[in-house]
C-alpha cells in the first residue's frame, strides 16, 4: 500500500521520452573534454594540490574586513556579509567557522577545494583564509565572492508565496549551470556530498555558484568509492545509508546526481520531498520506498519529470554520471545563447524579501549515525520502527527504547504495533494541531503517535470496507485507558459528522468509567473491567455513534476482599458524598459519616494514590458531572432515580446483619435495614426479608424450603450485592446503547472501528485470586499476539515458499496450558468453580470424555488396520453403551464410566444418575425442538428390544425412557422376522441410510438388543456449484501403505471459512447453515494418519480448532459417499472394556429381574456408518447395536477360520496339524435347507 501511495502522485505520461546514451562510441572522458572545449572560459583540468592548510601559521586578517549581517547559517558555520576595507570597500562573503577538533579535516579539505578549484565560473572566487583568535576559541575565516542573490531556494519560495513558480527554462538553466560545475569537480576527482538548494547561490547578475565544500572529498579516480556515512538527510542517496553493511562496498560520485535530482524537486516545489519529516524517518523513506517525485507531476513537462526520474534511480549502477545529464532533452534543448535567462533571473531576484530570508529552515547534518544541528550536541539517531533494525537483540531493543524515551520520544512502532512507554507526565502531544497532522496520512509521514494508529484504522476501514480492531494491552499504569481516550478523540475528529455525536460518546465513556473504575494500591483510577466499544460510521465515513460491551466487571470489589486497600467502584463514593453534601441522605435511608461497610472509608493508607475514597471533597462535582452526562445522554428522571436507588440499596445491603438461632439457622438482626432496601428496590418487604434467610431446592419436581445458616446467609447477602451491581452496570450500558441507536439508525453504521480496553498485568506485594484471573486474561491476549506476530508470520513465509527464518520469542503457551487446559488434576479456574457436583460441570466433563474417547478409539482401530479407512460415530457408540451403563453395576459399571472419560474427581459409583442426567441433557440439547427446526438437523433414537420370555426391571425401563427416550419392544428372537424388525426400525430412523445392521437370523440365546441411531443432515453455509465440479486425482494410500492415485469428482468453492496453517499441516472448517455445526478437514503434511493421531489429545484437538481464523479460502473437497461396518468388541477390549463381555465377570444386574440375571453378558457390538458429501451439504447416519445373550452352557461354533491338530496323549505327540481358512462340504445340501 505504501508503494501505491507514493506512485499515485506521478501521472502516466502521454508521451514516452527515452534517453539513449551510447557509451560504446565515446568514453566518459571524451564526452567531458568535448563539452569543456565548447566552454570558452572554462579553465583546463587541474589536480588538487597536496599542500594542506597550516592552521598554526595562518595569519590574522586584523581589521581588514568589517563583518555585517549574517546572510547564511549552516550546521557548523555562519556566513557574513562583509566589506574589504583594503579594496575600496568591496563586498565579500566570509564563512566563519569555529575551529573544533572534530571538524579540522572538513576545514582543511574545504580550503583545498576553494584554493585550487575556485577559478571555475560556477564556483565563487576565493580570496583567502584567516585565523581569528578569541579568548575561549579560534575561528577560521574563508573569504569568498559575495553572491547578492542568495540561495536559489529563496527565489523559489518567494515566487511560490506570490502564487508563481520558476519556469522550466529557468530551472533547466540553473540545473545546467550546476551540472557544469559538478562535472568540473568530478573531473578533478572531487565528490561534493552536500549538493542542495541552499548551497546553490545566485549573483546579482543571475550567475549560478556552488558553495559549501566542508563535506567534499578528493577521490583517487572517477570511480573511487567512499564509505563515510554523512550528508544532509533529505538529499542523501540510498547507497550512503547502506554503506555500513558488509555487502555494500561504498558509494561513488553518483551520489551527487541523486542530490541534484532532489534539488530539481526543490526548484519545482519549493522544498525537498522529506523536509517536514524527522531525519530518521526521511532516511527510512529514502531506503525503503520508491524514489520521490514532484508533488504534482502533471503540472510539469514530461522532460522535467523524466530528468528527475533519471537522477533518482535507486540502483547507483543504473544511475547516469553527471556529464551524461547534459545530454538529457530537458538540458540539451536549452538555447545555446542563454544569457537572457541569467538576466531574467536577475529581475526575478527582486521578489526575494527579508521575510523569505528569515524563514529559512534550520539545516541538519548526519555523520556516522549521529544527527547534528547548529549549536546543539550530537544526537543519536534512533529508528522509529524497531522492525527496521538490521540486527535485533533484546539488549539492543531495550537500549533503543530507553534512549528514545530519554529523548522524549515515548511512542515507537514495532511493525503494526505501537509501543508506548508511559512517562507519567502531561504530554503536549494531543492538541488540535496534532489532530490535523495525523489526518489521512501515510504512517511514515509522521512520527509514531497514538493518532497514527487511529488514522490507519480509519483509512483501512474505509478502503477495505472491513471492521478494524485496536487492542490496548500492557501492565497496570501503562496508560491504556488514557490511550483509549486519545484514540477515541481522534476517531471522532476523523469522522466529524452529526452535531455532538462525539461529545455524547465521550460522555458515555465517563459514565462507564465511573461505574467500572476503582482505586487500587498503585492506581487511583484503575480500569476494573474489560470494555469493547465499536465506533460506527455511515457509508460516507461520517461518525454515527458507538456500541459498548462490558465484560468481567470485578463484582467482588463491591463487597471487598481480604485486601483493605482495594477501594470500591468510584460511583459509590461520588453518589454518597454528593448526597451528603446536598442533605439528601435521608431520602435514600442513608446515615451521614461514611460508616458503611462497602465504602471501606477508613481502610486506607497514606502511601497509596489518592482516589475518590480518599478525597470526598472532589466527589460532589464528579457526581454532578456524571448526573449531567446521564442527562445529556437522555436518561429520563425515572431512570436516573432508579440508578440512585440501586446504589443506595447496595450500600444498605452491606449493613444487613444476621443472628444464629438455637437450630443453627439464620434470622435477621436488623430487619429495618432490610425493609429500607426493599423500599428502594420497590420489593415486598416480607418476601424480601424471608428470602434473606431462606431458599428453595427443587427436588423431583417439588420445591422444598430450606433455611440458611448464619454463615450461608451472610454469603448470600454478599452475592446479592455483587449481582445487583453487575445487573445495574449492564442495564446502564444497555440504556446507553439504546439511546445511541437512534443516531446510528439515521446516519447508518456501515463501518466501524473497535477498541478493546482492559485491566493490565498486575503484581502486588500480596496477590489474591483476583490477580490470577486478571493475569490469565492478559496471558491469553499475549498468546494471541505471539501467534499473530511470530507463528503466523512463519506460516506465511512457508506458504509463500520464502526461506523461513526461525523467530525466537517468549512463548507463554505452557502458561496458558497450565491455567486453562484441564490437565491432571483439573486446572486452577475450574478447581475454583467446580467445588460442587453440579450437572453443568459433569456435562462438560462428559463432553471432554467423549472427545478423548473418540481419539483413543481412532488409535485402537488404526492399530488393527493401519491404512484402512476409519469411520465411526462416537455419539452413537456412547448412546448405546449408556444403555448398558444404566443397567450395569460393579466392575462393569466402573469400566464403562472410565471409558466415557468421566474422571470427575468424585465418587460416582452411587451417583450414576448425575452422569445420565448430564448425558441425557446433552443429547437433548443437540436435537431440535419440534416447533423450532434447525438448519442443521441432528436426531437421536434409542431402542430396547428384549426377548418376550424375560422381564425388564421397571426402574431400568423408566430411567431409559426418562434419560434417553428409549423405546421398548418385546420380540421373539427365535423368529427370523425379529432381525428384520430391528433392522427396519434402524432404517426408518436413519432415512434408509443404515440397512441390515444385524446380520442374518438371530440366536435364541439373545436376551436384549440395545440399539442407538444418529441421523444428521445439514446444508453448507456456502453451497458448492455443480458447474465448478471436475474430476481430479485423490492421492490415496492402499491397504499395503503404497501410494494410490484415485480419480474422484471434486467440488470447489471460495468463501470466508475457518482456516489455519501450521508446520504440521492445514485445517479447514466449513460451516453448515445455522453456524452451530461445522465439518473440519485436517490435512497433515505427513500422510501417515497413524503417526499424526498417536499423540492427539482432547486439549490439542481443541487447540486445532481454536487456532483457526475466518479468512477467504479457495477450497476443494471430494464429492464422496463413505460407508463402514465394524465389530467393536475387539476394539473395546483393547480399550479396557472387558468385563461386560466375560460371562464370569459381567454385572448387568440392573436390567432384568433377579431371576433372569444369571449368566448374562454382551456378546457382540455392531456399528455401521454412512456419510455422503454433496454440493448442497452432508447427510450422515450411524447405528450401534449391542447384543446381550444368556449363556447357560459354553457354546463353540466352528464356523470361521480355525486351527486343529490330532494329538496322541500318551505319546505326547501331534499326529496331524491343520490351519483352515475355508472348507468344502463333503455332502450335498438338501432341498429343505435351501
Amino acid at each position: 500500500m505504501m508503494l501505491m501511495t507514493l506512485t499515485s502522485h506521478r501521472k502516466p505520461a502521454s508521451k514516452k521520452i527515452t534517453l539513449v546514451i551510447k557509451r560504446e562510441s565515446k568514453t566518459y572522458f571524451e564526452m567531458v573534454q568535448e563539452k569543456r572545449e565548447r566552454e570558452a572560459n572554462m579553465p583546463p583540468p587541474r589536480a588538487l594540490k597536496s599542500e594542506e592548510l597550516d592552521l598554526d601559521n595562518l595569519q590574522d586578517c586584523g581589521s581588514r574586513y568589517e563583518l555585517g549581517y549574517v546572510i547564511g547559517s549552516g550546521v557548523c558555520a555562519d556566513v557574513y556579509e562583509a566589506l574589504d576595507t583594503q579594496n575600496a570597500g568591496k563586498k565579500v562573503s566570509i564563512k566563519v567557522q569555529k575551529i573544533n577538533p572534530e571538524f579540522i579535516e572538513d576545514i582543511k579539505e574545504e580550503y583545498r577545494m576553494l584554493r585550487d578549484l575556485s577559478q571555475h565560473p560556477n564556483i565563487p572566487d576565493f580570496y583567502g583564509a584567516y585565523m581569528k583568535k578569541h579568548e575561549t576559541h579560534s575561528d577560521i575565516w574563508f573569504v569568498m565572492q559575495y553572491c547578492e542573490g542568495g540561495p536559489v531556494t529563496d527565489l523559489v519560495r518567494a515566487l511560490i508565496e506570490q502564487g508563481k513558480r520558476l519556469s522550466e527554462q529557468h530551472i533547466a538553466f540553473i540545473l545546467k549551470e550546476i551540472i557544469t560545475g559538478m562535472v568540473f569537480l568530478h573531473i578533478n576527482h572531487v565528490m561534493h556530498r552536500d549538493l542542495r538548494g541552499s548551497n546553490i547561490l545566485l549573483t546579482k547578475d543571475g550567475e549560478v555558484k556552488i558553495v559549501d565544500f566542508g563535506l567534499s572529498r578528493e577521490t583517487t579516480n572517477t570511480f573511487d568509492k567512499k564509505k563515510t556515512y554523512l550528508g544532509s538527510p533529505s538529499w542523501m542517496a540510498p547507497e550512503i545509508m547502506r554503506c555500513g553493511y558488509k555487502e555494500v562496498d561504498g558509494y561513488d560520485n553518483r551520489i551527487d546526481v541523486w542530490a541534484l535530482g532532489i534539488t530539481a524537486i526543490e526548484l519545482g516545489d519549493g522544498k525537498p520531498p522529506f523536509e517536514d519529516m524527522h531525519p530518521t524517518r526521511a532516511l527510512f523513506q529514502i531506503v525503503r520506498n520508491p524514489p520521490p517525485g514532484l508533488y504534482r507531476s502533471s503540472n510539469w513537462s514530461q522532460h522535467f519529470v523524466d530528468f528527475i526520474a533519471e537522477c533518482l534511480e535507486k540502483n547507483p549502477d543504473h544511475r547516469p554520471f553527471m556529464a551524461e545529464l547534459l545530454e538529457h532533452p530537458f538540458i540539451s534543448e536549452l538555447p545555446e545563447n542563454d544569457l537572457h535567462l541569467a538576466s531574467e533571473l536577475k529581475v526575478l531576484l527582486e521578489n526575494v524579501t527579508a521575510n523569505i530570508k528569515s524563514s529559512r529552515r534550520e539545516e541538519a547534518r548526519i555523520r556516522d549515525g549521529f544527527l547534528k544541528y547548529k549549536d546543539q550536541e550530537l544526537q543519536t539517531m534512533h529508528v522509529e520502527d524497531l522492525a527496521a533494525l538490521e540486527t535485533i537483540s533484546e539488549d539492543l531493543i531495550v537500549q533503543e527504547l530507553e534512549e528514545r524515551h530519554n529523548s522524549k520520544n515515548h511512542y515507537t512502532f514495532v511493525g503494526d504495533v505501537l509501543l508506548f512507554i508511559n512517562p507519567n507526565t502531561h504530554l503536549n502531544l494531543y492538541g488540535t494541531k496534532y489532530h490535523f497532522k495525523y489526518k489521512f496520512k501515510s504512517r511514515s509521514d509522521n512520527a509514531p503517535h497514538i493518532f497514527a494508529v487511529a488514522d490507519s484504522a480509519y483509512q483501512d476501514m474505509m478502503h477495505h470496507e472491513e471492521a478494524q480492531h485496536i487492542v490496548l494491552a500492557g501492565e497496570i499504569l501503562a496508560g491504556k485507558t488514557t490511550s483509549m481516550r486519545h484514540l477515541l478523540k481522534h476517531l471522532i475528529f476523523l469522522g466529524q459528522g452529526a452535531a455532538k455525536v462525539g461529545e455524547k460518546i465521550e460522555k458515555c465513556i465517563n459514565v462507564i468509567h465511573a461505574i467500572g473504575n476503582a482505586g487500587t494500591p498503585i492506581n487511583a483510577n484503575s480500569t476494573r473491567h474489560v470494555m469493547y466499544m465499536q465506533i460506527t460510521y455511515g457509508s460516507s465515513g461520517k461518525l454515527s455513534g458507538s456500541i459498548f460491551w462490558l465484560y468481567q466487571l470485578e463484582k467482588w470489589r463491591v463487597t471487598g476482599n481480604r485486601d483493605p486497600l482495594q477501594a470500591n467502584f468510584h460511583i459509590f463514593y461520588y453518589f454518597y458524598d454528593a448526597m451528603e453534601a446536598a442533605g439528601e441522605l435521608e431520602k435514600y435511608h442513608l446515615a451521614p459519616g461514611r460508616k458503611y461497610r462497602y465504602l471501606r472509608a477508613e481502610q486506607t493508607d497514606d502511601k497509596i494514590p489518592k482516589g475518590p475514597r480518599e478525597t470526598p471533597e472532589d466527589n460532589v462535582t464528579k457526581f454532578q458531572d456524571i448526573y449531567q452526562n446521564l442527562n445529556d445522554i437522555e436518561f429520563d428522571e425515572i431512570q436516573m432515580e432508579m440508578f440512585s436507588n440501586v446504589l443506595a440499596a447496595i450500600l444498605l445491603i452491606g449493613e444487613i446483619q444476621f443472628d444464629s438461632t438455637a437450630e443453627n439457622t439464620a434470622e435477621l438482626a436488623n430487619p429495618e435495614v432490610a425493609a429500607s432496601v426493599a423500599k428502594l428496590l420497590t420489593l415486598d418487604e416480607k418476601k424480601f426479608q424471608w428470602s434473606l434467610c431462606n431458599y428453595c431446592v427443587v427436588k423431583s419436581g417439588t420445591a422444598e424450603r430450606r433455611r440458611h445458616t448464619k454463615e450461608e446467609a451472610e454469603e448470600a447477602r454478599e452475592v446479592l450485592a455483587r449481582t445487583l451491581y453487575v445487573r445495574l452496570a449492564d442495564w446502564i450500558v444497555n440504556v446507553i446503547n439504546l439511546k445511541l441507536s437512534l443516531i446510528r439508525a439515521i446516519f447508518g453504521d456501515k463501518h466501524c472501528v473497535g477498541i478493546l480496553d482492559m485491566y493490565g498485568f498486575e503484581c502486588y506485594q500480596k496477590n489474591e485470586m483476583e490477580q490470577l484471573f486478571v493475569n490469565t486474561l492478559n496471558e491469553q491476549l499475549q498468546y494471541s499476539y505471539n501467534q499473530k506476530v511470530f507463528v503466523w508470520e512463519m506460516q506465511e513465509q512457508e506458504e509463500e515458499e520464502v526461506p523461513i527464518t526461525p523467530l525466537q520469542y517468549y512463548d507463554n503457551k505452557p502458561t496458558i496450558d497450565e491455567l486453562l487446559n484441564k490437565p491432571e488434576p483439573m486446572d486452577v479456574p475450574n478447581a475454583v468453580f467446580q467445588t460442587k457436583p453440579l450437572n453443568g460441570s459433569t456435562q462438560s466433563i462428559l463432553q471432554q470424555g467423549i472427545n478423548q474417547m473418540t481419539l483413543d478409539m481412532e488409535r485402537a482401530i488404526r492399530a488393527q488396520s493401519r491404512f484402512d479407512n476409519v469411520l465411526f460415530a462416537p455419539l452413537s457408540i456412547v448412546g448405546a453403551l449408556a444403555l448398558v451403563l444404566l443397567g450395569a453395576d460393579g466392575e462393569t459399571k466402573r469400566e464403562l464410566v472410565n471409558f466415557m472419560g468421566v474422571k470427575t474427581g468424585r465418587n460416582l459409583d452411587n451417583k450414576s444418575d448425575v452422569i445420565h442426567k448430564a448425558l441425557g441433557a446433552f443429547f437433548e440439547s443437540l436435537q431440535p425442538a419440534k416447533d423450532k427446526p434447525r438448519p442443521a438437523e441432528v436426531r437421536f433414537a434409542n431402542g430396547i428390544f428384549y426377548e418376550s420370555r424375560y422381564k425388564i426391571k421397571k426402574q431400568y425401563e423408566q430411567l431409559a425412557a426418562e434419560f434417553y427416550r428409549a423405546e421398548n419392544y418385546p420380540l421373539d428372537f427365535g423368529n427370523p422376522a425379529s432381525a428384520h424388525f430391528v433392522n427396519k426400525w434402524v432404517a426408518n430412523r436413519t432415512e434408509g441410510r443404515i440397512e441390515n445392521l444385524l446380520p442374518g437370523p438371530l440366536s435364541p440365546q439373545i436376551v436384549l438388543i440395545l440399539a442407538n441411531v444418529i441421523y444428521f443432515k445439514g446444508q453448507w453455509e456456502v453451497p458448492f456449484q455443480t458447474k465448478y465440479n471436475k474430476w481430479d486425482v485423490f492421492h490415496g494410500v492402499n491397504s499395503m501403505g503404497m501410494k494410490e492415485m484415485i480419480d474422484v469428482e471434486m467440488m470447489t468453492q471460495m468463501a470466508r471459512v475457518e482456516y489455519s496453517h501450521s508446520q504440521e499441516g492445514q485445517v479447514l472448517g466449513l460451516p453448515y447453515k445455522g453456524d452451530a455445526v461445522y465439518m473440519y478437514f485436517i490435512l497433515p503434511k505427513n500422510p501417515d494418519l497413524k503417526e499424526y493421531t498417536k499423540d492427539l489429545s482432547h486439549d490439542k484437538f481443541l487447540g486445532i480448532i481454536a487456532e483457526t481464523s475466518v479468512v477467504d479460502v479457495i477450497y476443494t473437497i471430494p464429492k464422496i459417499k463413505l460407508t463402514n461396518s465394524i465389530e467393536l468388541r475387539p476394539i473395546l477390549n483393547s480399550m479396557n472394556v472387558t468385563s461386560m463381555f466375560d460371562i464370569s465377570k459381567s454385572d448387568l444386574s440392573n436390567m432384568l429381574v433377579d431371576s433372569d440375571n444369571s449368566s448374562v453378558a454382551v456378546d457382540q457390538v455392531f456399528h455401521k456408518v454412512d456419510i455422503e458429501l454433496s454440493e448442497e451439504g452432508t447427510e450422515a447416519a450411524a447405528s450401534t447395536g449391542i447384543i446381550i445373550t444368556r449363556i447357560t452352557k459354553p457354546m463353540v461354533k466352528v464356523n470361521r477360520p480355525f486351527i486343529f491338530f490330532i494329538y496322541h496323549r500318551p505319546a505326547n505327540t501331534i499326529l496331524f496339524w491343520g490351519s483352515i481358512y475355508k472348507v468344502d462340504s463333503n455332502s450335498k445340501k438338501p432341498p429343505s435347507a435351501e
